[in-house]
């Protein structure tokens, strides 16, 4: 399982081994600490959206709702 998360993270769950294989044949590297800037804010980027649709449409996708304590808090 991939969990692509609001600050442009990528969390895998599984098979990490084969994640870590495909991943570095496209040229990324594991990051061993993830550190977001505080202040920091969130932008909707529209012309990105096209990129977007054409990912999700070239996979097959299981979506589930939001778990508690997964939103942000207001």
């Amino acid at each position: 399982m991939l969990v692509y998360d609001r600050h442009n993270v990528i969390y895998a769950y599984g098979q990490l081994v084969r994640f870590i294989a495909a991943l570095e044949l496209e040229g990324l590297t594991e990051s061993k600490e993830v550190r977001f800037p505080g202040p920091h804010a969130h932008h909707y980027h529209p012309e990105f959206d096209s990129n977007e649709h054409a990912i999700l449409k070239n996979e097959e996708w299981t979506v589930s709702p939001l778990r508690p304590g997964d939103e942000n808090p207001e």
